[in-house]
């Protein structure tokens, strides 16, 4: 499944299983500093952000732990069908990186990133 960047929505996603560092790796490797934590069936449990590895750092918390112990359970989300200049002015009024487009059943489908939203459109074809 592509997200509106175009990339493989699957990389930013993790299982609530996996350790913190796993998280950690996939932040690393993903384009917006944020992993969305879904289910087997692709729904939102909830999102672990830069600011929440951050905060497990200075409270000391275990990193081998699940993920599902950092991860905010209530995250802004976004509906589909979401226009593009919704999805800014959401993003820009509460200053997020990244926000998950879910469908009626709370699936994750897309992620709007406010990189993708600014960013000028590529053509295939030179203009000259």
């Amino acid at each position: 499944m592509l997200h509106s960047s175009g990339r493989n929505i699957d990389t930013l996603c993790v299982s609530p299983g996996v350790s913190i560092w796993q998280a950690v790796e996939a932040l690393d490797h993903g384009c917006c500093k944020t992993v969305f934590v879904v289910d087997r069936e692709h729904k939102l449990l909830g999102l672990v952000a830069d600011p929440d590895i951050r905060q497990a750092l200075l409270q000391g918390q275990n990193f081998d732990a699940p993920v599902r112990t950092i991860m905010n359970k209530e995250p802004l989300t976004l509906p589909v069908g979401v226009t593009e200049a919704a999805a800014h002015r959401f993003i820009m009024q509460h200053k997020r990186d990244a926000v998950p487009v879910l469908n009626e059943a709370g699936k994750l489908v897309d992620v709007m990133t406010l990189a993708a939203l600014i960013e000028p459109p590529v053509f295939e074809n030179e203009i000259i």
